[in-house]
């Protein structure tokens, strides 16, 4: 899985190499992929970074990407998947288990001894794949837990936290736990909580949490929102929801919050982002 670059490969070649797995990469710009592809362009200029990923699923949806190429000195090969709607649960599942499993191969291919692997939990499946190919090749990986599971199925009520599945999945999450060589953890509760699961295995855990990009995103004097002009709302109060609406989104209460005072003219919601709740969405006013 070397590149076809003769000046590329010299270059990489005096780095210590470094693969960041990941179901989302660019061109994606949903916070995975947008978190994903600067951190990898930004550990380019110390490592040989090489991306191990998925084609777009999500906000470029529908986008065929090359299957290989460099982007920001960043050599990226992208797996064959399915890319069905991911709101549909049965599809969803589908996806994820072609993916992992196209990555698997291609990470048995691409891994070698020594390579260091940074790897997101999200699929669900991705990081096992992951540990097992690093495993198979002698290599070592860095888990980066953005979704932690089986917490977040408690938390929606798809099952409960004496359930056989909640058992089994603790058990899988020991084991991917205990061969890490390093685990970053994204909030300080989350922080605990894999503190708590992982004491017995001195595994070292940092917190890094996720950043916004200040020299895109910045306020500005009311008057000048296009958004509210557009809409006609200058003059309004406006409550804003942005980001996923999936299943762990409490859209709920901000929707009956909105129909409690939706006649009161001086209020406006607006919600921004995609997922399975986004239709009640629609219910604000």
């Amino acid at each position: 899985m070397e590149s076809e670059n003769p000046k590329f490969n010299k270059h990489k070649k005096q780095k210590k190499r470094l693969w960041i797995v990941s179901e989302l990469y660019y061109p994606e710009e949903t916070s995975t992929g947008y978190y994903l592809t600067k951190i990898a362009e930004g550990l380019a200029a110390g490592f040989d970074v090489k991306v191990l990923c998925g084609q777009p699923n999500y906000s470029n949806r529908g986008n065929y990407a090359p299957r290989k190429e460099i982007h920001k000195d960043v050599e990226i090969f992208r797996a064959w998947g399915t890319t069905f709607d991911k709101n549909v649960i049965f599809l969803r599942i589908i996806n994820m288990l072609t993916l992992s499993w196209s990555i698997f191969f291609k990470a048995l291919i691409g891994f070698q001894k020594n390579d260091r692997i940074l790897v997101v939990t999200t699929p669900p499946l991705l990081p096992f794949i992951a540990a097992l190919a690093t495993k198979a090749r002698g290599g070592s990986y860095v888990l980066l837990i953005h979704d932690n599971y089986p917490e977040i199925l408690i938390a929606v009520g798809k099952t409960k936290e004496n359930s056989p599945l909640v058992k089994i999945l603790d058990f899988f999450n020991r084991w991917l736990y205990k061969y890490a060589s390093k685990i970053i953890v994204v909030g300080r509760d989350m922080q605990e909580l894999i503190t708590e699961k992982t004491r017995r295995f001195n595994i070292p855990i940092d917190y890094i949490p996720n950043w916004a990009e200040l020299e895109q995103v910045k306020p500005s004097p009311r008057d000048d929102n296009e958004l509210l002009k557009q809409l006609g709302i200058n003059d309004k109060f406006v409550f804003l929801y942005a980001g996923n609406m999936g299943h762990p989104n409490d859209l709920e209460s901000i929707v009956k919050c909105s129909e409690k005072i939706k006649d009161n003219s001086e209020f406006h919601f607006i919600f921004l982002g995609a997922g399975v709740k986004k239709k009640m969405a629609g219910k604000g006013n």
